[in-house]
């Protein structure tokens, strides 16, 4: 039974690495993994500048949206 929960959370993981590559999140995603694992003692002592930097590199991914949709627009208009 154990085994089952273990693949099914690998399944679930594997999952949602596919969905952040896809939505160009993979970046966030491991800094954010990074930052609460192997940076713990930075992240506590500089919350402020560690979430900032977070957040900009969602918005960043955000920004890639934007640019890509409005290619596919102009694409369809001309």
């Amino acid at each position: 039974m154990m085994y089952a929960f273990l693949m099914l959370g690998m399944t679930l993981l594997g999952g949602i690495v596919r969905l952040a590559q896809a939505l160009r999140l993979s970046v966030p995603l491991l800094y954010g993994s990074l930052v609460i694992t192997v940076f713990r003692p930075w992240y506590l002592a500089h919350t402020a500048l560690a979430d900032g930097i977070f957040l900009v590199l969602v918005g960043l991914a955000a920004l890639s949206w934007v640019v890509t949709l409005m290619c596919v627009v102009r694409e369809m208009i001309w």
